[in-house]
């Protein structure tokens, strides 16, 4: 029976050419996956020993030989190196070099002495593979693989340390001439349980990859939930955190709020009898100061709770049609300074204007920018207070003379506790323009500023009409609607 056993190594040859490329092509995807890249390496390595078996009448059957079985034992620790990084078990270090150490050393030996006798070799070389693949089926046994898996393929490794081990003495059998076996057919064997092992080793990596993989995909999703967990832990300390101090600081404005409104009527009580009191020429002076001392602290406390109604309870006030030249008369006549009675200069249409808010938290707001042009002013400089109908809004306008605005400043206007660079010596709280700005925008209104250091400031506020504030909520709706539909 003759067999063309080159044949047969071609076909093992190109069966490793297409697993190498394939496991490299894997490789590429999972670069960082443990064992992998050695498994990639073990079967090229198994590939080119084949590709020297089949040119070694090409090149030198002694070298080509010799070479290619330390390639293969070599390639066969590379695969336990594999497994046992995969599955996160100790490599067999010693036990594979010195297998790779025998090969390299006793092989040139067997050689010398023995050139044409196979089954020595085959006899140095079989034991040493078995070994190896009882070391392989150890590492697969240990592992924390499910205990039919690992039986599975632990016995499959062992079959073929056996098989090995059945090889050498096929061959030594052979050599003695005892005729153990055909040695063709011997040949055939040997190939096939190599094409049939090389199948099934990649088929176990593949399945032992691919469950490792599955793990850590598993484990990566129990990271990913535990992290949710914790974030969502860490948001509701926040949410109870911004709890308490939302409400610390509803107690807290509430308390202001109380405080201001205990002290802002009996304030409006000293102020009208100190008013009294500036027509005595003896005390008139003193009297004055008392009223500046008094209206200074009600601005204050008109400022706090515009602030308060503003930032808690602006969408809770009732609006209502306001007449604006009524509005501004009370509030020219309310901030006239006692001891300049004519320093407010108004201005007002002949016919009434009328726009939609709040009576009160309207008269608040304009009241800040009036102390504002009075407070940043000299007392002797008039405050100019206007209004007027510009298309379809209301304009407003407040003028002083007063040291006017920093034009690095204007930016900032309108900004909570902002104050400008110019105004630090001069008392105030920046909460005033802030509140006042909210309320205007609340209503569907504008202001603007203008200012030169030195020469004044003139804040202009624009308030919509009610039909033009009718029309742009209608526009509004539509154009909602359009985006819906």
């Amino acid at each position: 029976m003759t067999l063309d056993l080159r044949t047969l190594l071609i076909v093992q040859a190109a069966l490793m050419l297409i697993h190498g490329v394939a496991w490299a092509t894997v490789w590429r995807v999972q670069p960082k996956q443990p064992g992998l890249a050695v498994w990639t390496a073990s079967i090229v390595l198994n590939g080119i020993g084949v590709v020297l078996l089949v040119l070694r009448d090409a090149v030198s059957p002694w070298l080509s030989s010799y070479v290619a079985n330390v390639i293969f034992i070599y390639s066969a620790g590379l695969m336990q190196f594999a497994h046992a990084d995969l599955l996160h078990r100790p490599r067999q270090n010693r036990l594979i070099y010195i297998s790779v150490a025998v090969v390299v050393l006793v092989w040139p030996v067997l050689l010398g002495f023995w050139p044409d006798e196979r089954g020595y070799r085959t006899l140095l070389n079989t034991p040493l593979l078995a070994i190896l693949a009882f070391g392989m089926s150890l590492t697969l046994w240990q592992s924390n693989l499910p205990q039919n898996m690992r039986g599975v393929f632990a016995s499959a490794w062992a079959l073929h340390g056996f098989f090995s081990i059945g090889r050498g003495l096929t061959g030594i059998g052979d050599t003695v001439h005892e005729g153990v076996m055909d040695p063709s057919l011997s040949r055939l064997v040997w190939a096939c349980e190599n094409i049939v092992a090389t199948i099934a080793a990649s088929i176990i990596f593949g399945v032992l990859l691919g469950l490792q993989l599955h793990r850590n995909v598993r484990q990566r999703n129990d990271q990913l939930v535990s992290e949710l967990q914790q974030r969502a832990d860490i948001q509701r300390q926040l949410d109870a955190a911004l709890a308490q101090e939302t409400a610390l600081r509803r107690e807290q404005h509430s308390f202001i709020a109380r405080i201001a409104d205990d002290f802002r009527n009996p304030l409006l009580h000293v102020i009208e009898r100190a008013e009294v009191l500036t027509q005595n020429p003896a005390i008139a002076s003193r009297a004055h100061a008392i009223v500046t001392a008094a209206q200074r602290l009600r601005t204050l406390i008109d400022t706090f709770l515009l602030d308060r109604q503003v930032s808690e309870h602006l969408a809770q006030q009732p609006q209502g049609e306001v007449e604006l030249g009524a509005l501004l008369s009370d509030l020219a006549e309310q901030r006239q300074p006692p001891d300049r009675p004519g320093r407010i200069h108004l201005r007002l249409p002949e016919t009434p204007v009328q726009v939609q808010a709040n009576a009160a938290m309207l008269s608040l707001a304009l009241a800040n920018l009036i102390d504002n042009a009075l407070k940043y002013s000299p007392s002797d400089q008039p405050v100019a207070l206007s209004l007027s109908i510009s298309g379809e809004e209301a304009e407003i306008r407040v003028a002083d003379r007063g040291i006017g605005i920093p034009a690095q400043d204007l930016h900032g206007i309108g900004t909570r506790f902002f104050r400008a660079g110019n105004a630090a010596t001069i008392p105030g709280t920046g909460l005033g323009l802030f509140s006042a700005a909210r309320l205007i925008q609340w209503y569907g209104g504008r202001f603007t500023v203008h200012s030169q250091p030195g020469q004044g400031t003139i804040f202009t506020v624009y308030l919509p009409l009610p039909g033009a504030r009718d029309e742009a909520q209608a526009a509004d709706l539509h154009r909602s609607g359009n985006h819906a539909a």
